[in-house]
């Protein structure tokens, strides 16, 4: 059995596709992410059903389709109404890499990763991305 990496950094670029990042790469326009090219790993993933960047950045969290963590698009029914607002992080249903790393012990860094607003308790620090509002608490810890 292999040994687990002590370090993993997971980069999601939202709506890039390769067709455009490796001409871009091999024109010499973005360096830095040809080289995590080469000495990475790196892979075309399949979307969700829908398609739709809410549900695919938590299917990824998650692991779980949409049906499992509940986000389906950006907005969803306020509960008990047909009044519609935006999904936030506390519309999944399911639990997350990050809480999973969080309950072993390890220490968790995401940076502006979508739909984490309102930001959670994980064994590191959260600095919530697409979505969050200008004037709320958007890290966690908060005085981050």
């Amino acid at each position: 059995m292999s040994e687990s990496p002590s370090r993993v950094l997971i980069v999601g670029l939202d709506g890039a596709t390769f067709d455009i990042i490796r001409p871009l790469v091999s024109e010499g326009k973005l360096p830095h992410l040809g080289t995590a090219l080469e000495t990475g790993f790196a892979t075309v993933l399949k979307s969700t059903i829908p398609p739709v960047s809410a549900p695919a950045w938590t299917s990824f969290r998650t692991g779980k389709n949409p049906g499992k963590h509940g986000v389906y698009d950006f907005t969803g029914f306020k509960p008990g109404s047909y009044e519609r607002r935006v999904v936030n992080s506390s519309d999944v249903r399911s639990k997350g890499m990050e809480h999973l790393v969080s309950e072993v012990g390890k220490n968790v860094v995401m940076l502006n990763v979508p739909f984490t607003y309102p930001p959670y308790n994980v064994n590191g620090i959260m600095v919530s991305g697409l979505l969050s509002p200008p004037d709320g608490v958007y890290t966690y810890p908060p005085p981050l």
